[in-house]
């Protein structure tokens, strides 16, 4: 079975919610995340294994802050959004993935990062959703697409690999492994998608820096 193509639609007017199918059959909802999600992101997130959230953040984090909670559930969905996958389990809507984006200060990059609960892993979920990420870089007008990733994570290399991303050594952390992929742009006007205005540090980096400042006090 060929999976379903993304269609996430983002605009003011246009339906946020997204169905993907799995090659397995099974459908996933996709969405920009909202303020009232916190709390589930973070069962999410302690979900993930030990080895899974340390690949994601690239270093040991347990859960996420508050505040980087509340600022993930407040994005504009325009430059930057944080999108939950979720499925019925049990008449339970319940997060299996995440998947985030934001476009970098001179608006020709976009800066993408995800994630897979280990339970779902290896199923095409991964590869649905950095579909979506690059389909939505391409309407924001980016001309690449980058991401980190440890460079033991064999996994994420692997399928950011097959999926046609260049995978280099990053020069300014050697644990690091930078991949990129050159998109072309198909910007949509300027009224209904302003361009950024500011650099966002990488994800990782600032979600682990947050925690660890929180549980510092500072």
């Amino acid at each position: 079975m060929i999976p379903k193509k993304p269609a996430l639609g983002l605009g003011p007017s246009a339906d946020p919610t997204s169905s993907l199918r799995l090659p397995g059959g099974q459908a996933v909802a996709v969405r920009p995340m909202e303020s009232c999600d916190t709390e589930s992101l973070q069962e999410y997130v302690r979900g993930l294994s030990r080895r899974s959230r340390h690949n994601r953040f690239l270093g040991a984090l347990n859960e996420l802050s508050p505040a980087e909670l509340d600022r993930l559930g407040h994005l504009d969905l325009r430059d930057q959004a944080a999108l939950i996958a979720e499925v019925q389990i049990n008449g339970i809507r319940t997060i299996i993935a995440e998947a985030r984006y934001a476009m970098l200060r001179d608006a020709s990059q976009c800066e993408i990062a995800l994630s897979v609960t280990d339970g779902w892993q290896r199923q095409g979920l991964g590869t649905l959703l950095l579909d979506v990420l690059e389909r939505r870089a391409s309407e924001l007008g980016a001309r690449a697409v980058v991401a980190d990733a440890l460079c033991s994570n064999q996994a994420v290399k692997g399928l950011f690999r097959k999926a046609g991303f260049a995978i280099r050594p990053d020069i300014g952390d050697a644990r690091l492994v930078r991949m990129t992929k050159d998109v072309h742009p198909c910007a949509i006007s300027g009224d209904t998608w302003p361009s950024a205005s500011a650099r966002l540090p990488s994800w990782q980096r600032h979600l682990l820096g947050a925690h660890l400042r929180a549980q510092s006090g500072h």
